[in-house]
């Protein structure tokens, strides 16, 4: 065992400034932790971290007040009693909010910025004393948070495209982003956004998405532009997108959505003719009215349109027929179940 007090200063510092890879990190205040700890809510922050992608082990530490100090809680799970072993560090400042936040950010700088996930539920950042830096190689970002500015301050350190975005409030849909915060390139750029809330997109906006996956409650477009947009799709002039869902549709009129389209309902024909897609769709996306919409350009690319039979029923498109081409060199074609979003 290396024995760091007989090392070199040299020494020392390598293995202070060793790289250490961080596949995932999530810090979280004010959770509810019941794991061996407590049955009852108490002030804390959780930081929770995995080092690579092909471990499962995830390690979970929580900081809360204790005395006049605070403490440091490692939750570790022990197989042979089947529960939670806790090793506690006391800590020598009252002020447990910025410790965890020091070490996050230490573990984070240790792994040279480059972690791809980040997920952060906190009330309070504090982005005046964070020594966050850009964090060029993280393209999985889960927000949970209602203060625009410390939205906008993270998004200053996420790349530029290829995002996969999900925002929720802290709050049930008590999110709602405005026209012109939608207009940020990284969401407009990005690959997934999903949206816990409401979003305000105009109409041009909305017409022209690029976003490949998206999620969120459309309360301000209008039927009218849903079916622009899906005889976009279908005249060949709308973009490849793989699934977009829509929301609520209580305040909506469907013919008005449908109008001029030509639909394929899910039948015992329709069933007969893709009974594994038929049965896996129903199983990984549910159940309600569902029709397949064929693009006129190429015949062989289809959408499915939903409308869930969940109590608050949901408008979801998803672009499940895709062309391919048979040894023989004929065209046909085979639906694919979306996956999960």
């Amino acid at each position: 065992m290396c024995k760091l007090e007989i090392c070199s200063k040299q020494d020392q510092g390598t293995v202070k400034n060793a790289h250490v890879n961080i596949y995932k990190m999530s810090i979280c205040d004010e959770r509810k932790i019941t794991e061996g700890i407590e049955t009852e809510e108490f002030d804390n922050v959780a930081i929770s971290f995995q080092f690579d992608s092909y471990m499962t082990r995830t390690y979970n530490l929580v900081f809360s007040p204790e005395g006049d100090g605070s403490k440091m809680q490692w939750l570790k799970y022990n197989h042979s009693k089947r529960g939670m072993d806790i090793h506690t560090l006391l800590i020598d400042s009252p002020n447990y909010h910025q410790k965890a936040i020091e070490f996050a950010e230490n573990m984070i700088k240790k792994g040279k910025y480059e972690l791809p996930q980040l997920m952060v539920d906190m009330k309070d950042y504090p982005m005046e004393t964070s020594k966050m830096r850009p964090l060029s190689r993280c393209k999985t970002i889960r927000i949970c948070g209602d203060d625009k500015n410390q939205l906008r301050w993270w998004f200053e350190w996420f790349p530029e495209k290829n995002l996969d975005i999900r925002m929720f409030s802290r709050f049930e849909n008590q999110l709602f982003i405005s026209s012109e915060e939608l207009n940020w390139p990284k969401i407009q750029q990005a690959q997934k956004f999903k949206l816990c809330g409401r979003a305000y997109f105009t109409d041009e906006q909305f017409l022209n998405l690029k976003i490949r996956m998206a999620g969120f409650a459309s309360v301000s477009v209008s039927d009218d532009v849903i079916n622009r947009f899906l005889k976009n799709w279908i005249n060949g002039t709308g973009y490849k997108f793989h699934q977009i869902l829509l929301g609520s549709i209580n305040d909506r009129k469907i013919d008005t959505i449908l109008r001029g389209i030509e639909l394929r309902e899910w039948d015992e024909d329709f069933r007969e003719e893709a009974g594994f897609f038929y049965s896996e769709f129903h199983r990984f996306c549910g159940r309600g009215q569902l029709y397949q919409i064929s693009n006129r350009i190429h015949p062989y690319e289809s959408l499915t349109l939903q409308i869930t039979d969940f109590e608050e029923a949901e408008l979801n498109i998803y672009h499940t027929g895709k062309r391919q081409t048979a040894r023989n060199g004929e065209y046909y074609t085979e639906y694919y179940v979306p996956s999960y979003f």
